[in-house]
């Protein structure tokens, strides 16, 4: 097969092939159909946290009253800050404010917080279960309340 031969045949070169392969193509000028298609996957993910922070979002007051929740000491008014918390926001699922939550000494607000801390702690790390169960021994040294120790007799058996 001669050099006229190979004329007949309209086959891309093996550069060309390469360059299919690879995904170049043609576009050169602005490469707009990958622009378009990153476009696209952008978007889709700017969607899907917008959603996600929708989903998890607290309102700015109830952010302000976490913050308030943390910044208390324990005592009267922490406890009234805890109560107020939990009537307005109601049992929150976040193991952290649960924990600060069990800062209170009022057995009103101990016992669904506590109850809520041995439900989810099954599935939590080993530091997240020793935390668990360093604060009911602490609750337990502080707080002298019957209906207290017996809430705590009843969560150890976990």
């Amino acid at each position: 097969m001669g050099k006229e031969d190979r004329d007949h045949y309209d086959r891309p070169s093996w550069k060309e092939l390469d360059r299919r392969k690879d995904g170049h193509g043609y576009i050169k000028e602005g490469g707009t159909a990958k622009k378009g298609r990153q476009a696209g996957l952008e978007g889709a993910r700017q969607e899907y946290l917008s959603s996600i922070n929708a989903m998890f979002s607290t309102t700015s007051a109830q952010r302000k009253d976490l913050e308030a929740l943390k910044a208390a000491k324990t005592g009267p008014e922490f406890d009234g800050l805890a109560a107020h918390y939990l009537a307005t926001y109601g049992l929150p699922s976040d193991f952290e404010e649960l924990l600060k939550l069990a800062d209170a000494s009022s057995f009103e607000i101990l016992q669904p917080v506590l109850t809520r801390l041995g439900e989810i702690i099954v599935g939590e790390n080993d530091r997240r279960k020793e935390l668990y169960r360093s604060k009911l021994r602490l609750i337990g040294l502080t707080i002298a309340d019957p209906r207290v120790e017996r809430l705590l007799e009843r969560l150890r058996g976990h």
